[in-house]
């Protein structure tokens, strides 16, 4: 049974959905704590079975067997499955290193991390002594530890949580959607000393703010509704993402937000949808516009069909009551 086939099967409505939209309490790959965490934790204990040093140099048939899995925890419609399966490649990459990692550094100290496959242990642990990867371990220390051309380590105060969750509570707090730079200024700012302690991000900050105020000072004093000018949302975005660095296709201090293009239905996040999963989401478009038009030309045909059966009821009631009133009355012997 295929991926799509096994996902559309009658009985999985209590299992989490997901969707890219959030569409009906759904979730997505990028928000904390729904839970996808914890499935591919559960893979990464209870599914490997070898040594592999990364989530890539798995085979095709292993990883499609873990995304059968994860089948087994979420639900979906089956027209996003190759955007899922595309997300949870991504996820699963990150996670499968980060755990590694972390059994690693369980390692270094001299522990053995718990409930872990000896076998995967023994040969991770082999992997770990050789040169090569020695090497690549300095050189990523190196990087994370960065002084970025004494800008100083990179640093933020959001802790695990994702700057979309992040801008979701925010906009639950606030009743309102929170701009890039409100975002950028709440994950950025020391909860102690209310300081912005990252210098990129205090230079971002500073420029968008000067540009926020320019717009502001560009328009009259009172709107229509006699209210203090705003800035538009979209354009503080917009701002945002032209003042603030880019790294492999990420927006510092903002993760992937700055990737998205279209609003989202209650944060107003901007999101760029895959254009295969664009197309599965029109086609479905069409194939419900269709039934329901089907639908609707049957209910219309049962609708006259039965009005017939009835008239032909009554007539037939007529003429059986026309029979029987010209019948001779019963004679009594």
């Amino acid at each position: 049974m295929s991926i799509e086939d096994f996902v559309s099967q009658p009985g999985r409505e209590r299992l989490r959905r997901l969707h890219p939209l959030y569409i009906d309490n759904s979730t997505w790959f990028e928000e904390s704590g729904n839970g996808i965490s914890k499935s591919m934790l559960r893979m990464m204990y209870g599914l490997l079975k070898e040594p592999y040093p990364r989530y890539t140099s798995m085979p095709r048939e292993d990883r499609d067997l873990w995304f059968k899995q994860f089948a087994q925890d979420f639900n979906w419609e089956r027209d996003l499955t190759t955007e899922v399966r595309r997300m949870f490649d991504v996820e699963m990459a990150r996670e499968f290193s980060h755990t590694v990692n972390q059994w690693k550094q369980k390692w270094v100290l001299g522990e053995t991390p718990k409930c872990i496959n000896e076998k995967v242990y023994e040969g991770l642990k082999d992997h770990w002594i050789q040169p090569a990867t020695k090497k690549t371990s300095s050189t990523n220390s190196n990087n994370r530890n960065s002084r970025r051309g004494g800008k100083g380590i990179s640093t933020h105060n959001a802790g695990s949580t994702s700057f979309f969750t992040r801008g979701k509570q925010l906009t639950t707090r606030d009743g309102v959607a929170p701009d890039h730079l409100t975002l950028m200024e709440d994950t950025h700012t020391n909860k102690k000393t209310k300081e912005i302690q990252d210098q990129v991000a205090k230079q971002v900050i500073e420029v968008c703010r000067k540009r926020k105020d320019e717009y502001i000072l560009s328009q009259p004093p009172l709107d229509d509704d006699g209210q203090p000018p705003k800035v538009p949302l979209e354009l503080m975005n917009q701002i945002v993402l032209e003042e603030t660095p880019k790294t492999k296709g990420r927006i510092f201090g903002l993760g992937k937000l700055g990737k998205r293009t279209r609003s989202h239905p209650t944060s107003s996040y901007m999101y760029n949808r895959d254009p295969e999963l664009e197309r599965a989401l029109q086609e479905k478009d069409d194939r419900i516009e269709v039934l329901e038009k089907l639908m609707e030309e049957e209910k219309q045909a049962n609708k006259k069909r039965d009005e017939e059966i009835a008239k032909k009821d009554a007539e037939m009631a007529k003429f059986m009551q026309d029979v029987l009133s010209r019948l001779p009355p019963n004679s009594s012997s």
